[in-house]
């Protein structure tokens, strides 16, 4: 009862600790939590005097957490979590509601997008909100909360969050329309006389899509997203390295051509979420949903 008793005087004043660890800016979490910053920051100075340590500190103008708020927030994100599940269990329903999803592209989109329509289907209350994101941030995105699930082609390893390899996504070189392969089959020589639109080279962050490196090629425009090097393809200018399931629709619409050359690897697909703490959670639902279409299960 001594415990309960503790935890109940502060218990009001967690949220307004979350949400400035979270964004370490007053006016962002006010805005947030729609209470005023003056009125936040006597939220934390209380906390902070009941548990007898500073979670903050001030660097400049920034607010930066302490080593007792960096120890202290994963516990109440767990907390929060817990609770969360707990309403969902309550209400029957498995996934409904707004359900944050990060993709790291258009390949990990092309797998998602009949995986969501399928589960909307099951569950009509469910609202899907998917956004893009860079490996980089994945792993604070799911620690905040800020997204559910998250669907990427690169291997982020943190023991904060879980890992799931959901398999590899066949890949090969395509030309569009107009270009003088389309409905040929050339020899390797033929192909690397052609140009080749490719990411940025790896010493300026570009991403691996998996050329071998010691096989010279013409690459006449570097682009950052594989969605720039789908158009670009289209237009039937360049040679480009796409997974099949991106190039399949355009392929069906007689705008792509595959030609039989095997020379990159697949692609490999990762699905991360947070670390499950009871149960099953919504995210399960969306990584299965995903991995049945990544397996075909799903596929007319």
């Amino acid at each position: 009862m001594e415990r309960l008793q503790r935890i109940s005087r502060f218990w009001n004043w967690l949220p307004a600790f979350r949400a400035v660890a979270e964004t370490q800016h007053l006016p962002k979490a006010s805005e947030g939590l729609h209470l005023s910053p003056p009125a936040l920051s006597r939220a934390v100075r209380l906390l902070e005097q009941d548990m007898g340590v500073p979670l903050f500190r001030r660097v400049g103008r920034r607010i930066e957490l302490s080593e007792a708020g960096e120890k202290f927030l994963p516990y109440l994100r767990d907390a929060m979590r817990l609770i969360h599940d707990g309403l969902l269990a309550l209400e029957g329903r498995k996934l409904q509601g707004r359900v944050v999803i990060g993709s790291g592209g258009v390949l990990t989109t092309a797998h998602l997008l009949p995986a969501l329509e399928t589960l909307q289907e099951k569950y009509p209350d469910f609202v899907p909100i998917l956004l893009s994101f860079q490996a980089s941030s994945i792993v604070s995105a799911l620690l905040a909360g800020r997204i559910d699930a998250a669907f990427l082609s690169e291997e982020v390893h943190d023991d904060r969050i879980e890992r799931i390899p959901l398999g590899h996504a066949p890949c090969s070189l395509w030309v569009g329309r107009g270009h003088p392969f389309f409905g040929k089959s050339p020899s390797l020589d033929q192909v690397l006389t052609q140009p080749f639109v490719a990411p940025p080279p790896p010493d300026t962050g570009g991403m691996d899509e998996g050329w071998p490196p010691d096989l010279p090629r013409k690459v006449g425009v570097h682009v950052d997203q594989m969605r720039i090097g789908l158009d670009f393809c289209l237009k039937g200018r360049f040679i480009a390295v796409l997974p099949n399931e991106v190039a399949r629709p355009h392929a069906e619409g007689d705008r792509l051509w595959r030609l039989p050359l095997d020379l990159v690897p697949d692609v490999p697909l990762f699905a991360y979420t947070r670390k499950r703490l009871r149960g099953e959670s919504m995210a399960d639902l969306l990584v299965e949903a995903v991995q049945r279409q990544v397996d075909g299960e799903d596929r007319c």
